[in-house]
């Protein structure tokens, strides 16, 4: 083969990646019918495959529920309310079927029980001929295929259409999100899932958004559906505190404007009416409750922060202070401290519980007897490696960059290291707080266990140090430099910091029950995805590194590969535990005992 023709071969392949994956050749016209709001168009498309395989690896159960089993016991409850619902019109306020002679209380179970059984009656009028039973051992699938869109849209504004789109079909696959997203599965995740998509989509609009009508009502929209996740699932923390969080940091390291300020009261406001209303819950006992707060504390900050610096009794303790930190570190910091106590006090927060949960360190015997309230480990028993894979590390990666980037000089190169020495502490340091992490929970037994036993022991005071070092850089930098500071800590970083924040929250959270891991599955497929595209277009703009491109490229598609056979092998075996003995069983104790029978077990 002549070079010539060699050369001219791995232009093209070059030039197909490149265009795959966004890299941009100055010199080449954009195809007419791709340009302008057209621009995006292949990337839509391509949510029609990730559909397709999304809808593929969530089925390969079907045969063994043969359209009347559901996998376990909760999606079975959920049935049954829902189905009492849709004979009867409404749900006794008292389950007498539980608890018996006692009976439950079926408040709390309300909203998403009506909210089963009338995404059924919209189904069954324009399918008439599907039983109730059907419709839920599709319901998992459905309602994940309808958050698809509503995650891509919140990926590509916080970062980009490429972003998104690999997001998206990361998100599809991973082995942690498959379980609670399959066929069969009836629980509340999979919903909760999809008003959590849309919630976020439509705060990063609304952050985003210049009309202050448009804003409010992208915000006081974000807080309706974050009232209905909270209404469905109490995994609604992982919405609720990623918000509050990231409206700390966002004074801290970037700006906030009135209108993005209003946006978050409206989110609250919404929030705080509707929730209590579906959770049948006094508004009082919503106010006063830790979750509130967490979202509550962060508003009041910067609403104190502004006032602060609009009062001239404050300027004489700004006029000494400032030479150390920023006005914004300092009203944090001291209302931080006046908050946990006033919280403590009035029994909002309760320190002790909060490190116990975290640690696991008195663990109840029903967390040591069901597996799903089990601690992870990185390897074995279900924990990260098991439900992420390579992903996982991909995302280790991207967390890294993120936390670079958050500290990134504009002005300079990244490989610049002279003047991007603040960028490279914050990402060591993530680094060391990560590596700490993981061997903390390395695993359950084997190899390494004084080390594991070490990080594990002081895994709160490692995580308190990890966040102080941070604090520490940042005040640094602007005790050393306060233009520097400035061009730092912008405005326009704020993707970045909100995907820092969700990813770590979700990470610390993932760490106390394995059956939480499943709430880290998005963050953790926004963080790899943004990395991996980010990485790419990087290493392939310079002729160099291209071929650090290509197998950056490989290993993206080995990791795609193998998540999603590891995903589809996992549904496959995902059966129903009712066939067999426990309906032999049930069905003995129907024919066999008096109408009105209770049973215990």
């Amino acid at each position: 083969m002549e070079s010539g023709e060699l050369e001219q071969r791995r232009s093209e392949l070059f030039g197909k990646l490149s265009s795959a994956f966004g890299v941009k050749k100055h010199t080449d016209a954009q195809p007419a019918f791709l340009a302008g709001k057209f621009a995006e168009l292949p990337y839509w498309l391509l949510l029609i495959p990730i559909t397709i395989l999304a809808i593929w690896v969530r089925t390969r159960n079907l045969g063994l529920l043969a359209g009347k089993y559901l996998i376990e016991l909760d999606s079975y409850l959920w049935y049954r309310y829902a189905k009492i619902i849709v004979e009867t019109g409404s749900l006794p306020a008292i389950d007498t079927a539980r608890y018996v002679p006692v009976g439950v209380d079926t408040s709390l179970y309300k909203f998403f029980a009506y909210s089963l059984a009338y995404f059924y009656k919209i189904v069954h009028a324009i399918v008439p001929s599907l039983p109730q039973i059907t419709w839920h051992v599709y319901y998992p699938v459905v309602v994940t295929v309808l958050s698809l869109p509503f995650f891509f849209l919140f990926v590509r504004k916080i970062s980009n259409v490429k972003v998104a789109t690999v997001a998206t079909a990361l998100l599809v696959v991973i082995p942690a999100y498959i379980q609670r997203t399959s066929s069969g599965f009836a629980d509340h995740e999979a919903m909760a899932m999809l008003w959590m998509f849309v919630s976020l989509a439509a705060f990063a609009y609304a952050w985003a958004e210049k009309d202050w009508r448009k804003a409010m009502a992208l915000g006081a929209t974000s807080g309706l559906f974050a009232a209905l996740m909270a209404g469905t699932w109490g995994g609604f923390v992982y919405l609720t505190i990623t918000i509050g969080l990231f409206l700390i940091a966002a004074l801290l390291f970037s700006k906030i404007n009135v209108l993005q300020y209003a946006s978050v009261v409206a989110f609250y406001v919404l929030l705080s009416v509707i929730y209590p209303i579906a959770r049948a819950l006094p508004l009082f006992s919503w106010l006063k409750s830790q979750e509130s707060a967490l979202v509550l504390f962060p508003i009041l900050v910067v609403a104190a922060y502004w006032a602060s610096t609009k009062m001239p009794q404050f300027s004489r303790i700004f006029e000494r202070t400032d030479k150390y930190l920023p006005k914004q570190a300092l009203v944090t910091f001291v209302l931080l401290i006046i908050g946990i106590i006033i919280a403590q006090v009035a029994g909002i927060v309760d320190l002790a519980s909060t490190y116990q949960s975290l640690t696991r360190a008195n663990p109840n015997r029903w967390t040591t007897t069901v597996a799903e309230n089990a601690s992870p480990f990185f390897f074995g028993g279900g924990g990260w490696w098991d439900s992420f894979g390579w992903l996982f590390m991909i995302a280790f990666a991207g967390a890294i960059s993120l936390a670079m980037m958050i500290f990134k000089n504009r002005e300079h190169g990244i490989l610049d290291f002279k003047n991007q020495k603040f960028a490279y502490a914050a990402g060591l340091i993530y680094t060391i707080f990560f590596a700490g992490f993981v061997f903390g929970k390395y695993n359950s037994g084997g190899r390494f266990q004084s080390t594991v036993s070490f990080f594990s022991k002081y895994y709160i005071a490692w995580l308190l140090l990890s966040l102080a070092a941070f604090v520490l850089l940042y005040l640094y930098v602007y005790y050393k430099d306060r233009n520097l500071f400035a061009k730092i800590f912008t405005g326009d970083k704020w993707p970045l910091i909100f995907m820092f924040v969700f990813f770590n929250f979700s990470l610390i959270i993932s760490r106390v029950l394995v059956r939480l891991i499943f709430g880290l599955s998005p963050a953790l497929a926004i963080v790899a995805a943004w990395f991996l595209v980010l990485a790419f277009q990087k290493t392939f703009s310079n002729n160099r590194t291209k071929i650090i491109a290509i197998a950056l490229i490989l290993f993206a598609v080995f990791s795609f590969y193998s998540a999603t056979a590891q995903t589809a092998g996992i549904n496959r075996g995902m059966g129903s535990m009712v066939p067999g003995q426990w309906e032999g069983a049930m069905t003995y104790l129907r024919d066999n005992t008096p109408a009105d029978s209770a049973v215990t077990h």
